[in-house]
């Protein structure tokens, strides 16, 4: 691994402590003349950890339990501070090393601290491991039920080494600003002049929980084939945003990320508008989009093209399965869901499915409940409409998303949630479904229905 250990030590204890600091149950960063300590309230109302800048020339091996209360007492004066118990407790100096490769000869890969090894205190381990795991592992499913042949694994690399390196890059500026060293160099300083701290960790957040990364061009990832004008808050090649819709068949309010489970499918989003209007029916009906690169001159009826024999649907459909089990189309209408009606909606996109074999709308509450415990998603449950609630408002999802409800979009999104470019007529259709590829919610690609 590539990167260095730096001088600076710290202690970390999982205590319940006995103070009268006013706010222990709080996360903050405390820096005094005699160093720093960073507190994070733990589960249970009680426990919490404590994180200890040590002494320059301090080593490691050389740390004991008492050293690390002694220092953490100083740092806290005047407050008393004393321990009912230590859960658990170590000391470690901070180094940010990055692996030169992540993969060998697309047979062994590495994950998390074996490929990225940082800083502990912003939880960016955990969750930076868990997406690394979580990436390779949909890809790994898809070559092993041959649905992608072994070059998908390839995309691990491209999608998390720029990860890994932006993370030891961040590290660095967030252990500098929590340690002394920060302090003396301004930190990161509010509008009053005071160091603050709340900064940091904002800034920390979203990156944490993945919703910054954005993924580099790969055999499943073409920003170059996108036409990001069509949905400009959906940018391609990161994390699907949610906002409230209604879904269509019962009128409840959710996010639209609900409709996405951890299931390993595409999902191909459509937004066509308003369907009780000529120009957003013919999106779905009359009008298609253009594949000059397939069928010379032909047009296909949106949802004609996709779930034909030669639509992507069919192509990557396992035999015998659920028209829905490999690639999922998702509905988002505008307008009115009081005053639109389900036969509105070609039947292709509210399929037949599941054990029962029925599209749900006339059976009883018995055999409802059955069909939801055996396969979690009905058909019905596959469009809603940017609607307002009567209990929880309107979530104006096509505003949130930059999607006209009069250009409508197409977003072909990865089963980890990340979206693939956009796509346009003038896209290769090999290049929107490489028979290669595989799953993950990324945005990949969005495409504008042609009037």
């Amino acid at each position: 691994m590539v990167g260095d250990t730096s001088d600076s030590l710290w202690g970390v204890m999982d205590v319940y402590p006995q103070t009268n600091f006013p706010d222990i149950r709080k996360q903050l960063v405390l820096q005094t003349d005699v160093g720093t300590i960073n507190i994070i309230p733990r589960e249970g109302g009680s426990l919490a950890r404590i994180y200890i800048e040590l002494t320059d020339g301090t080593k490691a091996k050389d740390v004991t339990l008492e050293d690390l209360q002694a220092t953490a007492r100083k740092i806290m004066r005047p407050y008393q501070l004393d321990f009912a118990e230590t859960y658990w407790w170590s000391a470690y100096p901070i180094g940010q090393r990055l692996a030169d490769h992540f993969s060998k000869s697309n047979r062994i890969f590495l994950l998390g601290d074996a490929c990225h090894t940082h800083s502990p205190k912003a939880g960016q381990g955990a969750n930076i491991s868990l997406m690394d795991g979580y990436n390779l592992g949909w890809k790994l499913v898809q070559v092993l039920k041959e649905q992608a042949s072994a070059d998908l694994l390839k995309t691990y690399n491209i999608d998390r080494e720029k990860v890994a390196y932006n993370l030891i890059n961040w590290d660095k500026v967030w252990v500098k600003q929590m340690s002394s060293m920060g302090k003396s160099a301004g930190g990161v300083r509010g509008a009053n002049g005071e160091i603050d701290f709340s900064e940091v960790f904002i800034k920390a957040e979203p990156f944490t929980a993945g919703l910054t990364i954005q993924y580099d061009d790969s055999s499943i990832t073409s920003s170059k084939a996108s036409s990001q004008e069509v949905a400009t808050n959906i940018p391609v090649g990161m994390r699907l945003p949610s906002t409230q819709v209604v879904r269509f068949c019962d009128g409840k309010a959710m996010q639209l990320i609900q409709g996405f489970p951890s299931d390993g499918r595409w999902r191909i989003l459509v937004f066509p508008g308003d369907i009780r209007q000529d120009y957003g029916s013919r999106k779905l009906n009359h009008v298609s989009i253009l594949f000059t690169f397939l069928v010379p001159m032909l047009t296909y009826q949106l949802g004609e093209y996709l779930f034909s024999e030669r639509g992507p649907i069919k192509k990557h459909l396992p035999p015998k399965a659920d028209i829905d089990s490999f690639i999922e189309v998702i509905l988002v209408l505008s307008g009115e869901r009081l005053k639109t009606q389900q036969e509105q909606i070609p039947d292709c996109f509210w399929p037949v499915t599941g054990k029962w074999r029925m599209r749900g709308e006339s059976i009883s509450h018995m055999f409802l409940l059955l069909a939801l415990l055996t396969k979690p998603r009905t058909d019905l449950h596959k469009t809603y409409i940017d609607d307002e609630s009567y209990h929880f408002g309107h979530g104006h999802a096509y505003k949130f998303y930059g999607v006209s409800p009069d250009e409508g979009a197409t977003v072909i999104v990865r089963p980890d949630n990340c979206r693939f470019p956009f796509l346009t007529s003038k896209s290769l259709y090999s290049e929107a479904y490489p028979e290669e590829s595989s799953s993950e919610r990324y945005a990949w690609y969005v495409w504008r229905a042609q009037k």
